[in-house]
């Protein structure tokens, strides 16, 4: 099986390479960056909670393999089982054969008559395999831009009052996650949820943040200011230092109606944050939809690194 995905990853490299989250990353050698890429799908035949599934056509002449995570915390909090799909190897690229193991994948994780979910982040580059998701009956319900700052030692801007948010803190920051709503994010687009389910998601993910899935959650320290935002902070450290690089990934925030204008304040302050710790990245994903953060970034001088898909599933 190595043998065989080192075979049919060397013949779809050229597509591959922007399946990493920093194919921006020009300083890295792209070799580097497909050699992540090539390591995280080998996981997938050893780890527990990764997987993959082989699929042939009736005469053998094409066999595809889908590397796919079982995601075992959204199975808790949706009530059904969930998965993503990584990416797809083939040995030679036919649409109908394709759309085909796309179907039967998709029949093995639903077979068992439970609720199932299945969703897949695509980098726009991989034309074929999102056609054929759509042909298979997955549909589109988010496209996410990935920003990127860098040149941090050089960034400067007005300086505005941050701190790390505190216990204190947390009913306040759960509150505007919930109540921030975004109508076009994965969940809130995506019509399998509903609009309750989605806002409780996006506190859940807050509170999670805080309590130490994230790494750093600043909100506004102003005088007179409430705590009616927040932004949290992600190191992404294995990647790192696979990459030789440091980076930091902003993974969440929610501004309030009583901070209007706080979102540009505290990724300005996140720049500063990055800087301080020797950082030379920091990493930002939002909607294409979402003219705001768009805005903000741009005066910030964020760069746009990729764009990606989310397709989705679900068999009720």
């Amino acid at each position: 099986m190595e043998k065989l995905i080192k075979q049919l990853f060397k013949e779809q490299e050229q597509v591959l390479f922007y399946y990493s989250p920093y194919s921006f990353i020009r300083e890295t050698n792209p070799e580097i960056q497909l050699n992540l890429i090539k390591e995280k799908i080998l996981k997938f035949t050893t780890d527990n909670k990764n997987t993959h599934f082989t699929f042939s056509t009736k005469n053998n002449d094409i066999e595809f393999i889908f590397f796919y995570e079982f995601l075992k915390w959204d199975t808790e909090f949706f009530g059904r089982k969930c998965y993503k799909i990584y990416l797809v190897l083939y040995t030679h690229f036919d649409a109908a054969a394709f759309t085909d193991a796309i179907n039967a994948f998709r029949i093995h994780l639903t077979k068992t008559g439970e609720h199932t979910y299945i969703f897949s982040d695509i980098p726009s580059e991989d034309t074929r395999f999102i056609q054929c998701l759509g042909s298979a009956g997955f549909k589109l319900v988010e496209t996410r831009l990935h920003y990127f700052k860098d040149a941090l030692t050089q960034y400067k801007s007005e300086r505005y009052d941050v701190r790390n948010a505190n216990k204190k803190d947390l009913a306040n920051i759960i509150e505007v996650a919930r109540n921030s709503r975004n109508k076009y994010d994965r969940i809130h687009a995506d019509l399998n949820f509903s609009q309750e389910l989605a806002d409780n998601y996006l506190g859940t993910y807050a509170e999670s943040a805080f309590n130490g899935y994230c790494d750093a959650v600043l909100v506004p320290a102003e005088e007179g200011v409430n705590v009616n935002s927040f932004l949290a902070i992600k190191y992404v450290k294995e990647d790192a230092a696979f990459l030789n690089t440091k980076f930091i990934r902003v993974a969440l925030t929610a501004v309030g109606p009583t901070n209007k204008g706080w979102h540009k304040k505290l990724l300005s302050e996140t720049i500063y944050y990055a800087r301080n710790m020797d950082a030379q990245y920091v990493l930002m994903t939002t909607q294409s939809t979402n003219k705001a953060v768009i805005k903000n970034a741009e005066n910030l001088h964020f760069n746009l690194g990729s764009t990606t898909h989310i397709f989705s599933f679900s068999n009720q």
